[in-house]
């Protein structure tokens, strides 16, 4: 196979070479942050640089009601994997309105350039996610952990390892099982790579959003997978003992939902609940399971993506109406017909469903949410056994 001439973004752009694990106060984070994203993305020839460098920052919510005394509630959140906060900002907005303190963290390698995933290991975003926690710790009563995909996947983590430390979890689609597919690239990808566009890359893609990567880095796959033997080596003789909501689709492209199901089953505590998506409907015997549609045949939508599971439709970037949307048709050359899952992993795929930016139902899931807040409160007060 002919290999690519690589642009210098597919190289690691220098920024995360020393990764600091502490800081003064989650200001100075946040400036650490975007002098790396700044320099990454300098040769961003756009009018909306601000707007870019702003969407893959940390960043952080405060109640109305925030004054010097301690916040009863807070939560640190965590994007995926390719991602950055940018996708944590619609469950940001609803967790400032309950209440919470909000913090969102960027992990190693993300926000800047795909190269930097070259050399990021699942020990660097663990080091950064407790970094936020304990950021947070001192401040609040109560501590909560929200994460997607890979950043669910790291929220189980460190709640299996400080249980007495969280509250509860918030989850949605945890990257505990990769599909078969891609368990085998990441378990074989030094046998693979004569078969890549180019070393180190399953796919090059033109990277049209400023707020993800598009383009394919096998290491990073590599670490996801490292993180989720590893947890569930743990998983064989723990459980999560703090109350957690889960949010999965049926038809996710990159997980299996199917085995995750299994782990809510059997690890998850008995007043946690887990929304399941799917077009038709399905039942289950465990009744800590809601099925919902994800099918919206008005809207032209199949299915629910994975990386629509967070995001509401009123999202700035991902959303029904967003500056993504616009791209992505321009880029196209025409108006999409129908949303869902992309097996391929592509954010658009001329041949398929364009893949889904946002949840439609996410208003509803919010309702969800905050009647599930209650319960897992009333269980931690021992009203629950």
């Amino acid at each position: 196979m002919m290999k690519k001439e690589l642009e210098a973004a597919y190289f690691p752009s220098g920024f995360y070479q020393s990764i600091p694990e502490t800081f003064p106060d989650f200001q100075a984070y946040r400036e650490h942050c975007k002098q790396g994203i700044t320099f990454a993305k300098s040769n961003l020839n756009s009018p909306d640089f601000e707007k870019v460098i702003s969407a893959n920052m940390p960043f952080e919510l405060l109640p109305p009601s925030e004054s010097i005394v301690k916040s009863r509630k807070g939560i640190i959140l965590l994007h995926g994997l390719y991602d950055s906060p940018c996708i944590m900002r619609s469950l940001g907005d609803y967790f400032v309105n309950q209440g919470f303190k909000v913090r969102a963290i960027l992990l190693p390698g993300h926000g800047t350039v795909p190269g930097d995933l070259l050399e990021i290991t699942y020990l660097d975003w663990l080091a950064q996610a407790s970094y936020g926690v304990e950021s947070l710790k001192g401040e609040v009563e109560e501590l909560y952990l929200g994460g997607f995909s890979t950043g669910g996947l790291l929220s189980i983590y460190l709640a299996l390892m400080t249980p007495e430390l969280l509250k509860g979890l918030f989850l949605f689609a945890p990257s505990l099982e990769l599909t078969s597919s891609l368990n085998y690239i990441a378990r074989f990808n030094k046998r693979l790579s004569i078969f890549l566009p180019a070393p180190h890359w399953l796919t090059i893609e033109k990277e049209l959003d400023y707020a993800k990567y598009q383009s394919f880095c096998v290491n990073s796959l590599l670490q996801v997978y490292k993180l989720k033997e590893k947890v569930k080596e743990m998983f064989q003789t723990k459980k999560l003992i703090s109350p957690s909501f889960w949010v999965l689709t049926g038809q996710d492209e990159v997980l299996s939902s199917q085995k995750i199901v299994k782990v809510f089953n059997e690890k998850a505590t008995s007043s946690s609940k887990l929304i399941y998506y799917s077009p038709k409907e399905k039942q289950f015997s465990d009744k800590r399971i809601q099925w919902r549609t994800s099918q919206i045949k008005n809207k032209n939508i199949k299915n629910f993506s994975h990386v629509s599971l967070p995001v509401a439709p009123d999202h700035f970037h991902y959303g029904e109406q967003g500056d993504y949307i616009e791209t992505i048709e321009n880029e196209l050359n025409k108006k999409t017909k129908h949303f869902g899952s992309s097996r391929n992993i592509k954010l658009s795929n001329p041949l398929g469903p364009t893949r889904l930016t946002y949840n439609p139902d996410f208003p509803n899931l919010m309702e969800a949410m905050t009647e599930w807040l209650g319960i897992a409160e009333r269980a931690l007060a021992g009203n629950l056994k």
